[in-house]
């Protein structure tokens, strides 16, 4: 379907027209003459617009001439003229200004809808072009800076780990002793923010080829606690529900992983002193897996509407006012959504009053519903 403007200042051939364009199932807006039309085109956007030549107030010619001065970001909007006599000064003059095509009247609809369906193919073929284009440009100017920022932040890290560990001898300062560590927790941190900018990168441009293999569920979160164990707070806890019958995924374990890891993390900066999570495996009723983390904290503390939002597609948002035990649009979710796409799952997120009380990781096609009778549980701290 497209939004088309139909400029023609007899009524009985303006309504077939709009007729005819309905039904072969587009939006029609009407103008009589071309004043109106560009009225129109200067309030909405139009995919295509059909026009006669010879009319009152302002003719055909003379709206597609100022349309295309006031208006030169609306250049590729293609335009059909609708003419009675064809005359070669007014054809030369709609070619100059950038006409389509013409079409005699009395209009041959055959003829009408192939040269609509022309001319929208074409224009949607040139912005799925320039759309890729610039998906690629911004995906290598991505990468670019990212490999410029590793090698220094490497650097950064390896240092100062080795000035924690006093490896060339005692730091008698205590102060530089917590320069030393807090510059050593920020590189860390930026490391992981330039990787997982590479790689969603690489993954959204279709340079990662992603290693299929069977994924042991319960290993793979056993290990990914395991990896975060250190970064817990004594007050924060980790509840695990994992249903023991759980078939194996097909994916990249070491995407996964990655990514989960880096959720599990958001987590607990967010809560870096007490808090109680929960993180959850079973299968839905489509036998499908479904992994839930749950911030427990919040999930106490509801009183309102509790609302749904499905990520599908890594460019997808949500909006900036939410809050909560994750940051939705950080460069760690952006990963993630990446890792879930191309497994063909999605993310899904649960939300009461602007704060995000849980995050959903589908593979693929589940409501949000984790049963916990049949589950395993187990407690990290």
């Amino acid at each position: 379907m497209a939004k088309i403007l139909c400029i023609e200042d007899e009524p009985d051939f303006r309504d077939s027209i709009v007729d005819f364009l309905k039904e072969e199932g587009h939006e029609v807006t009407q103008a009589e003459n071309g004043r109106q039309g560009l009225d129109a085109l200067a309030r909405n956007p139009f995919d295509l617009v059909v026009s006669d030549i010879g009319m009152p107030v302002m003719s055909g010619l003379e709206m597609l001439t100022e349309f295309r001065n006031r208006y030169p970001e609306k250049a590729g909007i293609p335009v059909i003229f609708l003419t009675a006599f064809g005359q070669k000064k007014d054809l030369m003059q709609g070619r100059v200004l950038g006409a389509d095509d013409y079409l005699l009247k009395p209009v041959d609809f055959d003829l009408l809808h192939a040269s609509i369906d022309a001319k929208l193919h074409r224009i949607h073929g040139l912005k799925h072009f320039i759309t890729s284009e610039l998906d690629s440009m911004r995906g290598q100017l991505l990468q670019m800076l990212m490999h410029e920022l590793h090698s220094p932040i490497t650097a950064i890290v390896g240092f100062s780990d080795m000035m924690n560990k006093e490896a060339l001898g005692p730091i008698v300062n205590d102060k530089y002793k917590d320069f030393v560590s807090t510059i050593n927790r920020a590189g860390h941190t930026l490391l992981s923010l330039v990787n997982n900018c590479l790689d969603t990168a690489s993954l959204l441009a279709n340079h990662h080829r992603p290693v299929a293999q069977d994924i042991d569920m319960e290993g793979m979160i056993w290990e990914c606690l395991q990896a975060v164990k250190g970064e817990m707070g004594a007050g924060v806890k980790l509840i695990q529900q994992i249903d023991p019958d759980l078939p194996t995924l097909k994916g990249d374990r070491a995407l996964l992983s990655r990514a989960i890891i880096s959720l599990i993390q958001d987590a607990i900066s967010h809560r870096p002193v007490s808090g109680a999570f929960r993180l959850s495996i079973s299968l839905d009723g489509q036998q499908r897996l479904v992994m839930a983390f749950d911030d427990m904290v919040a999930l106490e503390h509801v009183t309102g509407q509790v609302q749904e939002f499905p990520l599908r597609n890594p460019k997808d948002f949500l909006k900036s006012y939410l809050h909560g035990f994750i940051d939705i649009n950080s460069s760690n979710m952006r990963f993630l959504q990446a890792v879930m796409h191309i497994h063909d799952g999605w993310m899904q997120v649960r939300v009461s009053e602007g704060e995000i009380l849980g995050l959903q990781l589908i593979f693929p096609g589940a409501d949000w519903s984790v049963s916990s009778e049949s589950c395993k549980d187990d407690e990290v701290t």
